[in-house]
């Protein structure tokens, strides 16, 4: 049968007819051999519009966050003579304050109803001057109070399996029993900005020390280890009190003064100070993570305050090598100590800067496009050649190399003929790192060849159809950190050979292209 598509047009309101701006519709076949999709959202009238075949279809409606409504589905038919359908939401109403530990109006905050049923429907209503509102279908639902505030001490209340069946009036209260106490830093004064945070077995609850170095949380009856760590710049390890019971008020000072390690970190080639090293203590041992990390300062210097009696690793990362090397390992913190780190010198020089050649030329010739809607982007043909007398070995770019999160580090340097560097857009993007293979490490003997394809470039400040002349950096650091979250497990073989490869900083010729 021949279907006719139709404009569905409509209303999405809350009871009495107020207009709901904002709200999702998605459209869903409700029936066989229909074929089609709609989606809409809904303008600041309430109203949408959406072409669609004519037939069957399962509406699911989604309200914007913070409306303290229940995102729901319905089922309804459009035809040509049933083409407005109209969406109201109706309930409940469940009203109510939040209250701070104090019986104060907690200022910002949200509260959440969890419908106890199959698919798990929530609706979330932001505070306003401490009230809130829900319009909720009859059921039974949990709910969830909790302040904004990640810093305010509060415990979240909740209330289980609340049956729901007429308009309710519920308040709640983010009480619990007091921890409190006060911090004192190195130098034996109160200690402002140390993060407090009570970590249970279903709660972790924060706050902040004030300038006179007190803090305070309220948190349920349970078992909690108490976080103590102290504000930029981290030089001071943070500190454990814990597992401690809590059923009654507690009082928990912490003093943050201790062993301290201080010194120098230099150049092995000039015996230079070298500024802006990220220098690491980690604490071994305890099952806790607890790490202070500092940058070095002008004359290469840094200090760090530790807890004394126990053990700990350091090690340096250099941004500019991107490697980093454990110094000490398992080494017990008893007495104040100055250490002199040596690093390698800054910038790596090999043969092969000179002896491996690096090309780039367009695939698609001297007009290209980045990549678009329905059009991938045109490709740059890459060219390692070998010109030493000795086989070397290279490792080809993948996922993270533009990102400086692996080797090799690729960049582009892009601008207009005569012009300034073109400069990168911004754009998220995941940190994640794939692993590597096997195929991706490479020995490439005496006058030997490899090729590779990349894209034309995409997150760059280009004009429509202009030329740019473009070069491309590759640069191998077999010993540098990968950084991101590593998917899936590397081949063990390709690894090793990885850091066996020849380091290298490679500059390839201008090529001159116009972008489309």
């Amino acid at each position: 049968m021949l279907r006719s598509k139709i404009t569905v047009v409509g209303r999405v309101t809350v009871s009495p007819s107020k207009p709901l701006p904002g709200t999702s519709l998605f459209f869903t076949p409700g029936e066989p051999g229909l074929n089609d999709h709609g989606f809409a959202i809904a303008d600041s009238s309430g109203t949408y519009s959406v072409r669609l075949i004519s037939g069957t279809y399962d509406v699911e409606i989604g309200p914007t966050i913070g409306d303290g409504l229940l995102a729901h589905s319905e089922r309804v038919t459009v035809s040509d003579n049933h083409a407005r359908v109209d969406f109201t939401f109706r309930g409940c109403h469940v009203t109510g304050k939040v209250l701070a530990p104090n019986g104060a109006l907690v200022d910002s905050g949200r509260v959440i109803a969890s419908l106890v049923a199959p698919g798990h429907s929530r609706a979330m209503s932001l505070l306003k001057q401490g009230s809130y509102s829900l319009l909720l279908p009859a059921g039974r639902y949990s709910f969830h109070a909790v302040a904004a505030d990640y810093w305010s001490g509060f415990s979240p209340e909740r209330k289980e399996s609340m049956s729901i069946a007429a308009d309710t009036i519920m308040d709640f209260q983010l009480d619990g029993i007091q921890v409190s106490g006060r911090a004192r830093g190195p130098d034996g004064l109160p200690m402002r900005d140390v993060a407090v945070r009570a970590e249970g077995a279903n709660y972790s609850i924060q706050n902040r020390t004030k300038a006179d170095g007190s803090y305070r949380l309220h948190v349920p009856s349970g078992l909690y280890h108490l976080w103590f760590n102290p504000p930029y710049p981290f030089f001071i390890i943070p500190r454990v009190v814990g597992p401690r019971a809590v059923t009654a008020p507690t009082s928990i000072d912490v003093d943050l003064s201790g062993i301290e390690w201080t010194g120098t970190v230099r150049r092995s080639d000039t015996n230079e100070p070298a500024p802006g090293i990220t220098v690491v203590v980690k604490a071994i041992g305890d099952g806790d993570e607890r790490i202070a990390a500092i940058r070095t300062g002008p004359q290469g210097d840094f200090r760090f305050v530790l807890e004394a009696d126990r053990r700990y690793d350091l090690a340096t990362s250099d941004p500019e090598r991107r490697e980093t090397v454990v110094r000490i390992q398992g080494v017990t913190a008893t007495a104040d100590t100055t250490l002199s780190i040596l690093i390698p010198p800054q910038t790596i020089v090999t043969r092969a800067d000179s002896t491996i050649k690096l090309s780039i030329r367009s695939i698609a010739g001297k007009t290209v496009h980045r990549i678009k809607k329905r059009r991938p982007p045109d490709s740059i043909e890459v060219t390692l050649h070998n010109t030493d007398r000795d086989t070397v070995i290279l490792v080809l770019p993948g996922d993270g190399s533009h990102w400086g999160r692996r080797t090799p580090l690729m960049s582009w340097e892009i601008h207009a003929p005569g012009g300034a560097p073109l400069g990168r857009t911004p754009v998220g993007m995941c940190w994640n790192i794939n692993s590597l293979h096997a195929e991706e490490v490479f020995k490439l003997p005496p006058g030997g060849q490899r090729k590779f394809s990349m894209a034309v470039p995409e997150y760059y400040r280009y004009e429509k159809s202009h030329r740019y002349q473009f070069q491309l950096f590759y640069e191998n650091r077999p010993a540098m950190d990968w950084g991101g979250s590593l998917l899936g497990s590397h081949d063990s073989d390709a690894m090793s050979l990885l850091r066996q490869s020849t380091p290298c900083r490679l500059r390839s010729n201008t090529l001159e292209l116009k972008v489309k």
